[in-house]
């Protein structure tokens, strides 16, 4: 007769079996995924996103924002990045609204756009936007965003943007708009590439590792996700590094590992705009 403990041993080791087995194709995934990002961060331009090292948050046209020539400023950055807590840091120095694009993207089809559910996450701009332009978001309930498909990608898309152009056009309250769908809102608009953008500096690991850590699920589940999560971080490297290059030049934007008094940046004209080349 076999002895309890063996066969409990033995079903440990095939649990034990079964988790490597799993873990092999994240694991080989994730270090093929990390060479690639060495051999991409060789070759890339000094202008794009850090993808190991964190560096320092990149200030663009912000001048006019902070001396009330212009009512908005956007945050950009992956998602993990800290970008949400540095724009409502932005918004509470400057006296202005903080505004979530995920709240209208990604809550809408958990929670009803009402004034309470608003009100408590703090999104007033998103409630008078809904009631001014008499919006109806319901239809956002119906989507699954784990499994969208491009047709909904590009009604999401395009139902955030309007209220962007809302903020930044008929809105004329200071308001800091932040959100990981900015970097498929802004290219659709040239000319907010003169206004002011705060770029995080958090690296593209430490950003995912943020991420994952959120999760709290268990560990080979969060092993399961890594290859996917490094496909999406990939992607969002390649929108943020497109709005950085088109954004940034010799003159236009500051470093800053921190909150801080800002200088007037040199050769710049106070209403931040320029014309793209």
């Amino acid at each position: 007769m076999c002895d309890t403990n063996d066969t409990i041993n033995t079903k440990k080791e095939d649990q034990v079996k079964v988790a490597y087995e799993r873990m092999g194709s994240p694991v080989n995934v994730f270090m093929e995924s990390v060479l690639d990002a060495v051999y991409e961060s060789i070759n890339s331009h000094s202008k794009d996103s850090n993808i190991f090292l964190s560096e320092k948050d990149i200030y663009c046209n912000f001048w006019p924002f902070e001396t009330r020539k212009t009512h908005y400023c956007f945050v950009v950055g992956f998602s993990g990045s800290g970008k949400t807590t540095l724009a409502r840091h932005l918004a509470t120095r400057y006296k202005a609204e903080w505004v979530e694009l995920d709240t209208i993207i990604y809550e809408s089809r958990n929670h009803r756009m009402t004034e309470r559910y608003l009100s408590r996450q703090k999104q007033r701009l998103l409630l008078k936007y809904i009631q001014e332009e008499n919006v109806d978001l319901s239809f956002m309930n119906e989507i699954d965003y784990a499994h969208m498909t491009q047709h909904e990608l590009a009604i999401v898309i395009e139902t955030a943007k309007k209220f962007v152009d809302w903020l930044t056009t008929k809105n004329t309250e200071r308001c800091v708009i932040s959100g990981l769908d900015l970097i498929d809102i802004l290219p659709m608009n040239p000319h907010w590439y003169s206004d002011p953008i705060v770029f995080k500096g958090t690296s593209r690991i430490v950003s995912m590792y943020r991420r994952i850590s959120r999760n709290n699920t268990s560990f080979l589940k969060t092993a399961e996700m890594i290859p996917q999560f490094l496909s999406w971080y990939k992607v969002d490297a390649h929108g943020i590094d497109y709005i950085r290059n088109q954004v940034i030049n010799d003159y236009n934007y500051q470093e800053r590992d921190e909150l801080g008094p800002l200088t007037k940046p040199n050769n710049t004209n106070l209403s931040g705009k320029r014309s793209l080349k």
